[in-house]
């Protein structure tokens, strides 16, 4: 096995991206050499590391060393060549965290949790919905807003044409939902962002759903509750989509003013715009097990300090 300075090196040659991550994986199997270790006892003793590690990534580093020739199954113990952890059928699905192979249906039994490690996926928008709301009381408002491309903003698509194939995608006009409902009896207004609309980011259309429910929770007086999933600010409609971060928290900061109540459920991911506003200016702040929360994801971290 080559040294962690020679791997990087290659990773780097091959186009490929070396994280810290993969980087620990590195000197873990460095140090293993000659020992046949399973890929769980590799990330094993990469978390003793680096926690944020997870079985995935071991195995894709893996993959990639295969491939190069750098690494040969057997020197991982018994198992496939490939040590593949995508792969999904119709009745099972790999877990996105642990690489534990999941039953659809007692995943779906268990509320998108897997029941190896308590990942929890992200929860579409509308199941979210279904799930919290008590039956038949979800009364949606403001379901016409739609974003505009005010920028021209062209992309490898240009942004017009990336929003009318979203919309006809997932069948949602924006990111986040909101409406009236009663949860377990109790009357509230109700806010869940679709992570399936361009990754739940928030533009001009997220912006003004989440102060409208404010004010509707003012005028109601009662609770709003928001469940943020999101990557952040739109950056196809800039400076636009930073002024959503004032909007939303002078919205809440007004119930405050009144009285009112707020309630953030951070699910994973909730990183960068959303982070630093309303998911994180409410009066109780709750969050999903092991839920991705920051401004800024691991990626974009390994990309600025590497």
């Amino acid at each position: 096995m080559k040294t962690v300075d020679s791997l990087t090196e290659l990773f780097r040659q091959r186009g490929l991206k070396v994280t810290p991550q993969r980087q620990c994986i590195f000197r873990a199997l460095h140090a293993m050499e000659g020992a046949h270790p399973s890929a769980e006892a590799i990330h094993a003793a990469v978390l003793d590391e680096l926690p944020m590690v997870s079985l995935k990534t071991v195995y894709q580093t893996c993959n990639d060393l295969v491939a190069m020739g750098e690494l040969r199954h057997l020197e991982l113990g018994a198992g496939p060549a490939r040590f593949d952890v995508n792969v999904a059928t119709h009745q099972h699905l790999a877990c996105e965290s642990c690489g534990s192979m999941l039953f659809r249906k007692e995943f779906d039994a268990r509320l998108r949790v897997c029941s190896s490690c308590g990942y929890h996926f992200t929860y579409p928008a509308r199941e979210r919905i279904a799930l919290t709301a008590d039956e038949g009381t979800f009364v949606e408002f403001y379901a016409g807003l739609r974003s505009e491309d005010r920028l021209g903003f062209v992309d490898r698509v240009p942004y017009a044409e990336k929003l009318e194939q979203t919309i006809k995608k997932t069948g949602e006009n924006d990111a986040m939902i909101v409406g009236t409902c009663t949860i377990k009896g109790f009357p509230c207004v109700m806010g869940v962002m679709n992570f399936a609309f361009l990754g739940g980011s928030m533009g001009m259309v997220v912006g003004e759903k989440v102060a409208l429910a404010v004010e509707k929770a003012m005028e109601l007086k009662v609770p709003v509750i928001l469940f943020a999933c999101s990557g952040g600010a739109r950056m196809h409609e800039g400076a636009i989509s930073l002024m959503q971060m004032a909007k939303t928290c002078a919205a809440l900061s007004q119930l405050n003013n009144v009285g009112g109540l707020s309630i953030s459920v951070m699910t994973n991911p909730t990183t960068g715009g959303v982070t630093a506003s309303f998911a994180s200016v409410c009066d109780v702040l709750l969050a999903e097990p092991g839920a991705l929360i920051g401004f800024a994801g691991p990626r974009v971290i390994a990309t600025t300090i590497k």
